[in-house]
């Protein structure tokens, strides 16, 4: 929020410069309040696992919950957008190839409500995922029980609410789980797949546009350094051949001095 209220002040300022209501702009004089440094931190899968047992619970005692549960599998065997999660058709699913086609989001405005828009948040937001085995299993068991092309329909057929969803997610989630949003889905995603393929893989499947938003807001650090422990054994054999000069040297530094 400050850096868009530095940014609209700025060009408010500067149009009064260009009029000559004031001599300069104030604003590229003003320093912003450097903020706290943003820490990334993911679900583990065993997190994940503790989390799907709740919920599992929850939907099992009443009905009509179980969408939530099919819904909470499928940010994990994808890493979506909620937005993107609830546009979901079965048209954009090619079953054949175990893929499907990310092709809109689900927003609200003032004029359409809640409403499908046939175009997600960005360019590279267009893309095909191919999902796991429990995700297109999940997917092909919906269809079956399903009678319109929305994944995940509200009571109506219609786009759910976003909001809706979210209340959902709150009653189905409990105190203990409170800090897991939908979009922590998409951070656990990123930091699973950084660590077995890297972190521009982790981007596509994301569907950013680079991986620099990715590192930066979405993969948990990894404080694990590479194993250097083979590298950094030839330190102790120079300490130890150091320590005893009167032993015989290495066959190459013999081959040296000769």
């Amino acid at each position: 929020m400050a850096s868009q209220s530095r940014v609209v002040l700025s060009l408010m300022m500067g149009l009064a410069v260009r009029y000559d209501i004031i001599d300069m702009n104030p604003v590229r004089e003003a320093m912003m309040q450097a903020g706290e440094k943003h820490h990334v931190s993911a679900l583990t899968v065993e997190e994940v696992q503790e989390l799907r047992i709740q919920i599992a619970k929850w939907a099992g005692e009443k009905p009509g919950r179980a969408a939530t549960l099919d819904a909470m599998d499928l940010f994990l065997a994808t890493g979506l957008r909620p937005g993107e999660l609830l546009a979901l058709q079965f048209s954009d699913v090619d079953f054949s190839m175990g893929t499907i086609a990310v092709s809109g989001t689900v927003k609200r405005d003032s004029v359409n409500g809640p409403h499908r828009q046939a175009l997600p948040k960005s360019e590279s937001g267009k893309r095909v995922l191919t999902l796991p085995l429990f995700g297109i299993e999940l997917v092909r068991r919906r269809k079956a029980s399903s009678h319109g092309d929305l994944i995940f329909p509200n009571r109506n057929g219609k786009p759910m609410e976003p909001a809706n969803f979210r209340r959902l997610w709150r009653e189905a989630r409990g105190k203990q789980w409170e800090a897991v949003k939908p979009s922590s889905f998409r951070k656990a995603v990123a930091t699973l797949i950084e660590r077995e393929s890297g972190s521009l893989i982790a981007s596509r499947q994301l569907g950013h546009s680079s991986d620099a938003i990715t590192k930066k807001h979405y993969i948990e650090r990894n404080r694990n350094a590479p194993d250097s422990s083979l590298i950094l054994e030839q330190m102790n054999q120079a300490s130890f051949w150091s320590r005893n000069r009167q032993c015989r040297p290495p066959f190459r530094r013999r081959l040296n001095d000769e």
